[in-house]
């Protein structure tokens, strides 16, 4: 924190020196520093950073909208900027971070915030689907398809699937996965490529390798591991008794997505089923110079009470 100035005098709310060439860091590095703060008290209870993180997460959300599109970030904001911000509210969410005032944003409905802003920009035109890198189309970096913008989307998807048991968000977490392997940004071997663009119908795959993309990616599809799969089966159990529990950790309310964009579906419970379990993932990506179809198969769903999900209805 002794890097952090938000609090002086003169100093902007929620952010760290930067962007560069004024400084070393870009906006959303704050949004990963602050969910770091949150991890560091959740795991030590130590509450020093308490309202400077409270802080920081309010004023950047950018009111009214509060979906951490701050105006003054448009010309380098992309979806993964965004979604960092989102995953540290999502993060406080799930660990009982103290909420702000009930004036303010709460912290579920920022990381909704963000979802639901991200969801409606999903587009099929180029690529068969996937998120864009940028937001603005002035951007540079607009026909890029990248894929921390499309996993950081999963994640939070698989987080708020868990947190509110609302299946609309396990769908879009499962067809990010389908979507993104299927590109062939993810290849048989499990590398995990950066990206590709609608130009070139995301074919042209940039095998640069970059770690925060496995990361993030890995965190999510363990998230929806521990969604459709909570308990490990038991021999000394009914299979009646292993569907999901419908409480949630920390209490936390079973809430519908928060948009009139999307409505949910109500899908059954996982439920057990007769059949093997597939040992791994298993990934054929396939791309044409039309379109991409994604045929890998989502690693959480070898499993098999992994729950069936349905596209929402419009």
């Amino acid at each position: 924190m002794d890097y952090y100035p938000g609090d002086e005098p003169g100093k902007t709310v929620g952010i760290l020196p930067g962007p560069p060439p004024i400084g070393p860091y870009y906006w959303w590095q704050a949004g990963a520093m602050f969910g770091t703060i949150i991890d560091y008290w959740h795991y030590t209870g130590d509450n020093e950073y308490h309202e400077v993180t409270k802080r920081a997460l309010v004023h950047q959300a950018g009111a009214p909208t509060n979906s951490y599109m701050p105006p003054n970030w448009t010309a380098s904001l992309g979806n993964d900027d965004q979604a960092f911000w989102g995953m540290a509210a999502m993060l406080a969410a799930e660990t009982n971070f103290p909420n702000p005032p009930k004036d303010q944003p709460q912290w579920l409905a920022l990381a909704q915030a963000v979802f639901n802003t991200q969801v409606a920009r999903w587009e099929t035109e180029d690529c068969n689907g996937g998120l864009r890198w940028q937001i603005p189309h002035s951007n540079g970096g607009y026909t890029y398809k990248n894929t921390i913008a499309n996993v950081c989307f999963l994640n939070i998807a698989a987080r708020l699937a868990r947190y509110t048991n609302n299946e609309t968000y396990a769908y879009w977490a499962e067809r990010t996965w389908d979507w993104v392997s299927g590109v062939g940004y993810i290849d048989k071997d499990f590398n995990v490529y950066d990206g590709g663009h609608t130009d070139f119908n995301c074919t042209d795959v940039n095998k640069v390798q970059f770690s925060a993309n496995p990361a993030v990616l890995i965190h999510g599809v363990a998230i929806m591991y521990n969604y459709v799969r909570p308990y490990p089966p038991s021999p000394y159990e009914s299979p009646a008794n292993l569907s999901r529990p419908t409480e949630k950790r920390n209490g936390a309310p079973a809430l519908p997505v928060s948009s009139t964009a999307l409505s949910t579906t109500s899908s059954p419970r996982a439920s057990w089923s007769s059949g093997p379990a597939s040992s791994r993932s298993r990934c054929s990506a396939t791309s044409t110079s039309t379109r991409s179809r994604a045929t890998c198969t989502a690693p959480w769903r070898r499993w098999p009470w992994s729950p069936p999900l349905r596209a929402p209805t419009s």
